[in-house]
């Protein structure tokens, strides 16, 4: 074979281990500041469980108004990362796994703080107490 050969089978075995390999999509929105408006946006979900009808769409547009604010994202960008992550399941699965281990350690940390407090309390005399409640 000639050096032409050669080259065009070099050049197509390239292209095609090139288009094999998957390439994630940048997000508008980084991992870490996604994780904390995802939060946010399901202790806003879990809030208006209980209430239905226009008032739950009401609050609803109130409360994501109010998270995209506190991040300072645009809720074009969030939903921009949303439909990616959508066509990427292993993507999210990643991104929610770090945010429940995110929430767990934060449980964690106040359970350890409250104990800490309650402990301090108990360690207060009764004549203590009494003093304090007066």
């Amino acid at each position: 074979m000639n050096k032409i050969t050669y080259f065009f089978f070099f050049l197509m075995a390239f292209f095609v281990l090139e288009s094999c390999t998957e390439k994630q999509a940048v997000l508008p929105i980084e991992d870490d500041k996604l994780k904390k408006i995802l939060l946010d946006v399901h202790i806003a979900e879990a809030a208006m469980q209980p209430i239905v009808g226009l008032k739950k769409d009401s609050l609803k547009e109130l409360y994501f108004a109010q998270i995209f604010e506190i991040h300072q994202v645009h809720p074009v960008d969030f939903e921009a990362t949303m439909d990616i992550l959508r066509t990427d399941p292993k993507r999210i699965k990643k991104i929610y796994k770090e945010l429940t281990e995110d929430v767990k350690n934060k449980k964690k940390a106040y359970s350890e703080k409250l104990k800490i407090k309650t402990d301090s309390i108990k360690s207060v005399s009764k004549s203590q107490q009494d003093t304090l409640f007066q």
